[in-house]
């Protein structure tokens, strides 16, 4: 079975992403063993980082050839693109580096996980003109406490996303 969008095999697919999972995840806990047992900054270490994997990215693509139909795009908008998603990367890194080794692993974690979203809306927001912001609360799976499931004679209807019925009915006011 191959995906229709990249044509490789599911398997190697998978393999990928856990690759790519293992090697992004563990990089906070390699940065802090560094930190510990050297003299090595975040500027130093993040440089490193990218450098090796921009070797690893250009070796890759040699190895791999020339498989698809030149791109439509010119080339300088390409490169142009290409440049800035690296630079925004090797600033994260390096962002991420330097939370590590001023405020620990547990929290640099955790805030870069939750500032990731938060940062992709805002870009969205200003590059894109999305209206993700505004349309956000009505997307919502699950409504407020004040609304409950309606019963119905038939069974209710099951929505994808939260599992729950898609009959809403305001919850009827409680005496204080």
């Amino acid at each position: 079975m191959s995906n229709a969008v990249s044509g490789l095999p599911v398997g190697r697919g998978l393999l990928y992403l856990i690759v790519t999972g293992a090697t992004w995840g563990t990089a906070g806990a390699a940065a802090s063993l560094v930190y510990r047992t050297s003299e090595m900054g975040a500027f130093t270490l993040s440089f490193w980082r990218c450098a090796v994997g921009l070797a690893l990215l250009l070796a890759g693509r040699l190895l791999r050839g020339r498989t698809r139909a030149a791109a439509t795009e010119p080339l300088r908008r390409r490169a142009a693109k290409a440049a800035a998603t690296g630079i925004g990367l090797a600033v994260f890194q390096t962002a991420y580096f330097a939370a590590v080794g001023s405020t620990g692993l547990a929290v640099a974690t955790v805030v870069t996980l939750g500032a990731g979203p938060v940062l992709i809306a805002l870009g969205a927001r200003l590059t894109l003109g999305s209206g993700s912001a505004r349309a956000a609360p009505s997307r919502s799976p699950a409504p407020s406490p004040a609304w409950r499931c309606s019963p119905s004679a038939a069974p209710p209807r099951r929505s994808g996303r939260s599992g729950c019925c898609t009959r809403w009915r305001r919850r009827p006011a409680t005496a204080a």
